[in-house]
């Protein structure tokens, strides 16, 4: 099983979608398909779940397995003929599901097997900001300054990230799953929040 959908980005005036196969991740023109770039990234699970991060002109992607795995910023230096990629730091938080986020210069992450919990992370240079174990892995939006944090155990938290830690601001648990399977990515629309478990869909008002 590879990732989920791709991303599209404009590097050196080119359109490009960025996604995963089961063994590499890789760049593609938008208009023609034609493969730009393409990395070994493996997984023993073959899953990679989280969409890649544009950060200037890097990327920031996770992935995890039975043995581990790790997030890495992969820069890609393109221009009109080709596109030259260098991998320049991993850090050992293996994110398993949907989403992480870049806000106010840190990337905000879940792990999964080598790191427990969320993180933050310095994307400039990998290293481990602060994190937080109490808080079960899952996915994440950013939403005027805050995550919107759905843990795979049903608990939906509303957490506030400061220089040293994270604030919690908000608590709820929105399922009581039988085992650890929520999964769908949280969003927010027009002051409304939307949270899926299996079939069953919830609105949140959430202006203030």
């Amino acid at each position: 099983m590879a990732g989920y959908q791709p991303d599209l980005f404009e590097l050196g005036g080119r359109r490009q979608l960025v996604s995963y196969s089961d063994r590499h991740q890789f760049g593609v023109e938008a208009e023609t398909g034609n493969l730009l770039w393409k990395l070994p990234w493996g997984t023993d699970r073959q899953m990679i779940g989280p969409m890649p991060v544009l950060d200037g002109n890097a990327v920031l992607t996770s992935s995890s397995g039975i043995k581990g795995g790790h997030t890495a910023r992969i820069q890609l230096d393109a221009d009109a003929d080709a596109v030259k990629v260098n991998m320049l730091w991993t850090a050992p938080v293996d994110d398993l599901h949907g989403t992480s986020v870049l806000y106010n210069g840190s990337l905000f992450v879940s792990g999964h097997r080598t790191h427990k919990g969320w993180a933050c992370l310095d994307p400039q240079r990998g290293n481990v900001r602060y994190a937080a174990d109490d808080i079960a892995k899952g996915s994440v939006i950013c939403a005027d300054g805050r995550l919107y944090c759905l843990s795979q155990d049903g608990v939906m938290s509303l957490l506030e990230p400061g220089e040293t830690g994270f604030q919690v601001r908000g608590r709820f648990r929105l399922a009581k799953p039988p085992k650890p399977d929520v999964w769908a990515v949280p969003v927010i629309c027009d002051g409304r929040l939307y949270l899926r478990y299996h079939d069953a869909l919830y609105c949140y008002d959430v202006r203030r």
